[in-house]
């Protein structure tokens, strides 16, 4: 019995394709999104780590900085968001900071992760995560915080990672200002926290190797906003700085 519709594949002397085969390609072309296999694949590689995070022997092109400390739900969600939000998973290493005396994130510890000792200081953590990253951009990130999709080729497409280069991405909202406040804090010898705004700070550190190698990350100031302001202000004294805000992060989790 011939199915439904074959005639004219036999008046054209071709092989008529079965009703399941047009079905799977629907479903394979429309319905299964290819991110879902990426993060399967992610997922897979995860499983043949240990508890220490013997990472799997892949090229990584980002690391993924993430303090979280007595919130493992949440930094376990966060985790799974910005994989999930990434064109490409498999390049991303992404290393957990807990505080040495954080009880509550001991199943984190199931993911790769590094300790912190000097509990409570989330830059200490983020300075030892990036201590043992292997990426060639380095992105700070923090429980509940959301990435564009896509995020991965965002950044890398704004970056040379064969130079000495900061990224200033925007935080809850694009920028409508102009860059007028960058190029004079560039030529001015030193920042000037009164002059250029909050809304200025470099909220997230987004570095490549490169500076990494030669400034560090965070020198650990007495509070998160001069951390952010030594941050900012190293990197434009330098004139290290790419202007990307229309890279936008978001906070979804409270």
């Amino acid at each position: 019995m011939r199915e439904p519709g074959s005639g004219l594949w036999h008046f054209m002397g071709l092989n008529p394709p079965s009703i399941r085969a047009i079905v799977m390609d629907y479903y394979n072309d429309r319905i299964q999104k290819p991110e879902i296999k990426l993060i399967s694949e992610f997922k897979e590689q995860y499983n043949k780590t240990n508890t220490y995070g013997q990472k799997v022997q892949s090229e990584v092109v980002i690391s993924l900085l993430h303090s979280t400390r007595n919130s493992a739900e949440k930094a376990s969600n966060t985790k799974t968001l910005w994989l999930g939000k990434s064109r490409c998973p498999a390049r991303v290493e992404h290393i957990f900071a807990i505080d040495e005396d954080d009880v509550n994130s001991n199943k984190l510890k199931n993911f790769y992760h590094i300790i912190n000792q000097n509990n409570g200081c989330m830059f200490s953590a983020y300075n030892v995560a990036a201590s043992c990253s292997k990426g060639d951009i380095l992105i700070q990130i923090s429980d509940g915080l959301l990435p564009p999709d896509n995020w991965d080729d965002l950044v890398v497409k704004k970056m040379n990672l064969h130079e000495e280069q900061a990224l200033l991405t925007a935080f809850e909202k694009p920028a409508v200002d102009n860059l007028e406040w960058l190029e004079s804090a560039m030529d001015e010898p030193y920042w000037n926290a009164d002059k250029y705004k909050q809304e200025n700070l470099m909220h997230i550190a987004i570095v490549t190797r490169k500076y990494y190698k030669r400034y560090g990350l965070f020198n650990v100031c007495k509070n998160a906003v001069s951390t952010k302001e030594e941050f900012t202000a190293r990197s434009i004294k330098n004139k290290l700085v790419i202007e990307s805000r229309d890279i936008v992060f978001k906070k979804y989790l409270s």
